[in-house]
This record gives C-alpha cells, structure tokens and sequence, in this order.
C-alpha cells in the first residue's frame, strides 16, 4: 500500500511500480538472528538469494543438500517502459538483513526524488 501525503505535489509520470526487493534464505531466520546478535560481530549474514517481487530462480543441481523440486519457472521479473516516458520506480526492501544496490540496464539518466517517504532534490 502507498500511502500519499497530503503535501504531495501531482507527478506527471506514465506509471508508477512498486518493486519489493528481499533477501532469501534456505535455513530459519531465527539462527541468523542469534549468529547478527552474538558478541563481535559487525556484519550482517550474506543471503543464499534475492527476490524481485517475490521471484527468483533456482537450479536444483545447485543445491545437493537441499529438498528441491524442479518445477516449471516463473518468467524472472521484467519491466516494460516506453521510450521517452517517464515512470517512477519505487523500491521497497522488504528484507530481514540484506541491503541492495539498484541499477536499471539502459537508463543512465536516473533521478532519485524521494527517500523513505522524504522529498530530495533529484
């Protein structure tokens, strides 16, 4: 849900997407928490994956260890935009650990305008 603010100017944007992204993991939260929680430890756990919008893709093979099932594949997320218009991308991480860095392929001429719900100059 996209809660607007009553200050919120009107955007001329084609369309506006909501882009969740989180961190995956094979084993329980609750040992990532206590191995983040201990004593002398700085950095946060490297996730096994990512999720676009709640997709990824896994190669059984890759995973011997592990109960895996091939199934047919959901079609990775992709995003159509058309040339010349202009659409906001509002990314969400909706993760327990991992931070993300973004990069859209082909589009150099990105502007960043608000984060976490606070207007910044592009």
């Amino acid at each position: 849900m996209v809660v607007h603010s009553q200050r919120e100017a009107a955007k001329p944007y084609t369309t506006d997407r909501v882009i969740l992204l989180q961190d995956w993991w094979y084993d329980p939260a609750s040992g990532h928490m206590r191995d983040v929680l201990s004593p002398g430890v700085e950095d946060a756990p490297i996730p096994n994956t990512a999720l676009m919008n709640g997709i990824n893709q896994a190669i059984c093979l890759d995973h011997p260890d592990r109960k895996c099932t091939t199934v047919k594949a959901a079609a990775l997320p992709h995003l159509d935009v058309v040339p010349g218009e202009r659409h906001r991308l509002r990314f969400i991480n909706a993760g327990g650990f991992a931070w993300f860095q973004v990069a859209v392929d082909e589009h150099d001429d990105l502007q960043i305008v608000e984060v976490d719900g606070t207007i910044v100059e592009p």
